[in-house]
């Protein structure tokens, strides 16, 4: 037993301290739910996470790309929906064109081809996402579908207005156009125009589903990474509460013995003066 230094105080107090930083460590992986929270922790594994959580990051966009994209040719498939529509209107003007019509009768339904044109005009200009003609114009869009360099989706846009259909012919005098050869022509002129469109369309429903495919693909590996980054850096509730629960008595029961072993010299002192006593 020593008197000017306690060395079993002193034991306590190390192991004492170590439990309170123990239990220090376990209280903040319960309340942040992280068991990594700087590089200290675990270096090679805040690595790995870190790396993952790029990952994560770079899918969420890709699959924010692939919703543009679906969107824009979603506003693309109804323009050329109401493009449609008004072909087969067109149509059946033109078919109704008959030696019945009087010259008045044809004067009414070369009003409403004309109108019928304007509106596919300016339903193809006008049809836009972002500044993006879609079906007024044509470009080359390039959608980025994967984090490398080369995963790309092309969306070519072509030019859906009359003068591209072959349409703007029909603008002029219907008594010139709906007789003998001349009425052949012209719906021989819309039904080109309607399968031009059509072939547009399902184009465009073919990459739709390509691009919600990539998205559906995209969602399932960010899901599988997020999982894979929670295994690595996540706390587990239930392990830290544990370990807290087992620091808490290690720090009680420690902090009880210094009060014991701090008594150490004064058992020493009550023993000399028993001694000096007799």
């Amino acid at each position: 037993m020593r008197i000017n230094v306690n060395v079993a105080s002193l034991n306590v107090y190390r192991n004492y301290t170590d439990s309170l930083d123990r239990q220090g460590e376990a209280l903040s992986r319960i309340s942040s739910g992280l068991k990594i929270q700087n590089s200290k922790d675990d270096p090679v594994k805040l690595a790995a996470s870190e790396k993952v959580r790029m990952q994560i990051r770079t899918s969420e966009m890709v699959a924010r790309n692939a919703q543009d994209a679906i969107s824009l040719l979603q506003v693309g498939e109804g323009g050329l929906t109401s493009i449609s529509d008004s072909m087969q209107r067109l149509k059946e003007l033109l078919v109704s064109c008959d030696g019945t019509k009087t010259p008045e009768d044809l004067a009414s339904v070369q009003s409403e081809v004309d109108s019928i044109i304007k509106h596919i005009d300016v339903t193809a200009h006008t049809t836009e996402m972002n500044g993006v003609k879609i079906i007024g114009s044509e470009y080359n869009l390039r959608m980025r579908t994967g984090a490398t360099g080369d995963e790309f989706i092309n969306i070519n846009t072509e030019n859906m207005d009359a003068d591209n259909l072959g349409l703007s012919d029909l603008k002029s005098s219907l008594s010139g156009i709906v007789v003998g050869d001349n009425a052949i022509k012209g719906i021989s002129k819309v039904d080109e125009a309607i399968k031009k469109v059509n072939e547009y369309r399902s184009k465009f429903g073919a990459l739709q589903n390509r691009l919600e495919s990539c998205y559906n693909d995209t969602v399932k590996i960010t899901d599988t990474l997020e999982s894979a980054d929670s295994d690595l850096r996540d706390a587990d509730v239930a392990e830290e509460m544990a370990n807290y629960v087992t620091q808490d008595i290690l720090v009680q029961a420690g902090f009880a013995l210094m009060a014991q072993t701090n008594k150490f010299p004064q058992d020493v002192l009550q023993i000399l003066q028993n001694v000096r006593s007799r």
